[in-house]
């Protein structure tokens, strides 16, 4: 699943990259990696013609996990694996202390 999504948002950064007449990006670097964070948060938040609902949403309505998780840590673009980590060790430290 992870490299699905992947895929298709490097085809969404390539896509976006011609339309804007921009010079292609070399991936990993830092200008790809903020057309791919921009690209990113577009795809994610921007509301469906159905319901209005966006794939955030729709992914916590059908309890989609597996996928929210591929999104969620997406290289480059979110890191919440480890800001829950970090969040629980300081919780964990709090309670010892």
């Amino acid at each position: 699943m992870c490299h699905i999504v992947q895929t298709v948002v490097d085809n969404a950064v390539a896509w976006r990259t011609q339309k804007e007449n921009k010079k292609s990006l070399l991936r990993d670097s830092p200008e790809y990696n903020g057309a791919l964070r921009e690209t990113m948060i577009y795809l994610l938040t921007k509301p469906s013609c159905s319901d209005g609902r966006n794939v955030i949403q729709r992914c916590i309505e059908l309890g989609a996990s597996d996928l929210l998780a591929a999104i969620l840590n997406t290289d480059n673009v979110y890191r919440f694996v480890i800001l829950v980590q970090l969040y629980l060790r300081f919780i964990i430290h709090k309670s010892v202390s």
